[in-house]
């Protein structure tokens, strides 16, 4: 991160990882670290347009050959079936419709405030981006639990398309876990949750596949969950 980007507060960036190349996104940029309300102002607008011309610029100088593997790290969860922490921008929660994708994307929702879950306005430019360069999962936490989406294309299952969805918020914290509740139903792409016991992640990297694993402070050796994605050339 330049000197500049610092000043900015634009706390973005990424590096390679072995075989992973790990994207971290900053989901409230534009906020310069305040405590106000900054969603709307002219500055928040051309922060939020810089770290998305980051993201398009990053994947143009990406090298699939080295780092097979893309995951990008961020600390709103989208799709999050826990009543945390929730956003919503069109009629039906997880989707963003064409019509309301740019009111979306400048902060303006039907449920939630984009201060505070930015995470429905990100989505609104970023889900495309990472479909169009083939990220393969998405890490989150926020939300003080544990959950795996199956492979997503716009609130939809696509395991040929699609990308995963992980929220790991579970590593310990003193308000204590998600709140018990989630949506009711819950959607059928929400294959993995729990709010009950703390817990860490453990990603795997090979180029025949990676792993991702997910272990409940009780139990070190078997994972409470885990999904593998097998390499496709």
């Amino acid at each position: 991160i330049t000197d500049e980007a610092k000043a900015a507060h634009r706390t973005y960036y990424s590096y390679d990882i072995g075989l992973v190349h790990a994207i971290f996104l900053d989901d409230y940029v534009g906020s310069n670290g305040a405590e106000i309300n900054t969603v709307g102002t002219p500055e928040w607008r051309k922060e939020r347009e810089l770290q998305l011309q980051w993201l398009k610029d990053d994947f143009i100088g990406l090298d699939r050959d080295a780092t097979p593997w893309v995951i990008v790290i961020k600390h709103n969860p989208f799709y999050n079936t826990f009543k945390d922490h929730q956003c919503q921008c069109s009629k039906n929660i997880f989707e963003i419709l064409d019509a309301d994708r740019d009111n979306c994307w400048n902060g303006t929702y039907t449920s939630g405030a984009a201060m505070y879950e930015p995470a429905c306005g990100i989505q609104a430019k970023f889900e495309q981006v990472y479909l169009d360069n083939g990220v393969n999962v998405v890490l989150a936490g926020h939300v003080h639990g544990y959950e795996r989406t199956a492979p997503l294309v716009n609130n939809k299952i696509d395991h040929d398309n699609g990308i995963v969805y992980i929220t790991t918020g579970a590593g310990g914290n003193y308000e204590g876990h998600a709140k018990t509740s989630t949506l009711d139903p819950l959607p059928a792409w929400s294959v993995s949750r729990q709010n009950k016991e703390f817990g860490i992640s453990k990603i795997v990297a090979t180029r025949e596949s990676i792993e991702f694993a997910w272990f409940s402070e009780n139990d070190g050796v078997k994972p409470f969950d885990s999904y593998v994605i097998k390499a496709t050339n």
